[in-house]
């Protein structure tokens, strides 16, 4: 049953972390397993999962429950640590509060954003969709939190030159296909005459692409963007909500 099989695919005694394992195992067929998890119980595993993980899960489920999943995830604060132990009740469609001890921090708008981040663009506009047509308040929060590759322009051109370091000019190149012009300079203000030449002809004699390459190379910058970022290698104005002197 499910509950056997992800135990099976869990090993408790390892460490702390929940679901660690879940994180191996091909999305698609997770997804598979899931399929019939009250949504609640999937906001949990999500909660758990590394938000690439957590966005090819998203990506594999059904489209009328990945809305709510995200919803109910952003809602999710603590979860009794008996209850993860729990795994087989909890992936019986149940989520039991156990008592007894700390709670722990798994789920909130931040985790929802991140997920959201780690996906492709088409998929995270058909969710954030559904999210604002449910609770236009929570959309908005988690649009706050959200970084989009439009988002570069609020980098120093000192970040930009560390993100410059980090990238291929194959994904810059690609994702300027469809770049925002402010942008574009953005980046080639940045970069050495030869090498903002080349990729301006680069993009002359470019032919038609698929939307989906772009947004695949945006995606690729945005990562590295967010780690850096994460490092303190960089700061993005606004970011956090905090004012920068």
């Amino acid at each position: 049953d499910t509950a056997r099989y992800i135990l099976d695919e869990l090993d408790f005694d390892s460490g702390p972390v929940p679901f660690k394992e879940l994180g191996n195992v091909s999305p698609k067929i997770l997804a598979q397993i899931l399929r019939n998890e009250h949504p609640q119980t999937l906001a949990l595993i999500l909660g758990h999962l590394p938000p690439d993980s957590a966005g090819n899960l998203l990506q594999n489920m059904a489209p009328g429950v990945r809305a709510e999943v995200l919803i109910r995830l952003a809602k999710l604060e603590a979860v009794a640590e008996e209850m993860l132990v729990e795994v087989d009740r909890v992936l019986q469609s149940q989520l039991i509060a156990i008592g007894g001890k700390e709670g722990r921090k798994v789920g909130g708008v931040n985790s929802v954003a991140e997920i959201l981040n780690a996906i492709d663009r088409a998929t995270e506009e058909e969710i954030m969709a559904d999210i604002e047509e449910e609770s236009a308040q929570l959309a908005e929060e988690i649009k706050q939190l959200m970084f989009v590759f439009e988002d570069i322009i609020k980098i120093d051109d000192r970040g930009i030159r560390e993100v410059l370091k980090e990238i291929s000019n194959e994904d810059l190149t690609m994702s300027l296909k469809t770049a925002p012009e402010e942008l574009r300079e953005k980046f080639f203000k940045n970069l050495s005459e030869r090498a903002g030449n080349m990729i301006r002809e680069d993009l002359e004699i470019m032919g038609p692409v698929k939307l989906s390459e772009v947004e695949a190379a945006q995606q690729n910058i945005v990562k590295q963007v967010r780690r850096l970022e994460a490092e303190g290698r960089i700061v993005i104005a606004g970011s956090g909500g905090e004012v920068l002197v």
